[in-house]
């Protein structure tokens, strides 16, 4: 239970890592907060060895000091491409002369921009329970849809959805699920304010590109070996932006301006209501047997 984030702080050739429990959720409103706030906040979390694992990491802050550049990905930034462009447009603001960069490919991009060793001390995703050929055909959406799935072919855009089948499933099955589709319902694109699924993938049988809408650890090195030929791009670009990748008009489906602007400003608005301790405390009234890591009482917040 949390919200854990990483943040790591560079200066001076020296590296230390520091985290919060329940702080990864309050990322981008935490950044909004300006340099010297957020910097003093970061100096007062606990320090740790190592980086989290990313089983366990749910936002990650990587900040030069010296090179003064800001490097950030947090899970709050998976699906609207219009809410993510315009915090991205706005939070330059608060980090005046500073290089502000969203790693879109969460750790992968951490690695490369900030030239952490990271990947190579995971350990490889566990793999997953096959799935049959009738399963897939059956897998109809009905009150619930999972994923958004978009397949041009030389005959134009398939578009439809899957019932209970993820992104990760999809790919574990093999290039051989494409023609299963057709089984599907058609679907139109729906607008980003209606946006009802958790992911989007795009499949081009023709260059053999797939793209996703999420950075999601371990699925190509699990899966890609299924899809021969075929290059792969993922990232936290939202439903929109996996659209505009692909080549798809996408104008008339983006969010209002009136709408983004509100969800903007629920993002970055302070909200530290939350008690880990008074948390605890009800829980333990109900389940006394229960103990809690000491981490689990990490209440340091921006001041």
């Amino acid at each position: 239970m949390g919200q854990r984030a990483n943040y790591i702080i560079r200066q001076d050739g020296q590296e230390i890592v520091r985290y919060h429990h329940w702080r990864a959720n309050r990322i981008a409103g935490d950044l909004y907060l300006g340099e010297t706030v957020f910097l003093n906040f970061v100096r007062s979390c606990p320090i740790k060895e190592y980086i989290l694992d990313h089983v366990w990491m749910e936002g990650c802050v990587c900040i030069d000091m010296d090179k003064k550049q800001l490097f950030f990905w947090s899970g709050e930034f998976a699906y609207d491409t219009s809410d993510i462009e315009y915090y991205l447009s706005q939070l330059p603001q608060k980090w005046p002369g500073w290089e502000v960069v969203m790693l879109r490919n969460r750790m992968y991009d951490a690695e490369r921009a900030f030239g952490l060793d990271y990947l190579s001390w995971q350990e490889a995703p566990e793999d997953l329970d096959p799935v049959s050929e009738d399963y897939v055909i059956n897998d109809i959406t009905e009150e619930w849809s999972n994923t958004l799935v978009i397949v041009r072919n030389p005959d134009g855009l398939l578009i439809t959805k899957s019932g209970n089948l993820s992104v990760d499933r999809i790919l574990n099955y093999g290039v051989d699920i494409i023609p299963l589709f057709s089984h599907w319902p058609v679907a139109a694109l729906p607008h980003e304010e209606k946006y009802d699924v958790l992911d989007t993938i795009f499949i081009d049988t023709i260059t053999k590109e797939i793209l996703i809408n999420e950075s999601t650890f371990g699925v190509w090195e699990r899966s890609g070996h299924l899809w021969p030929g075929y290059n792969f791009t993922m990232g936290d670009y939202g439903y929109i932006g996996v659209l505009e990748l692909a080549g798809i008009e996408a104008a008339h489906l983006r969010m209002s301006t009136e709408k983004v602007i509100e969800n903007f400003n629920w993002l970055v608005k302070v909200d530290d209501g939350f008690d880990p301790n008074a948390f605890a405390t009800a829980f333990l009234k109900e389940n006394k047997d229960v103990e809690f890591n000491p981490d689990f009482f990490n209440n340091v917040k921006p001041q």
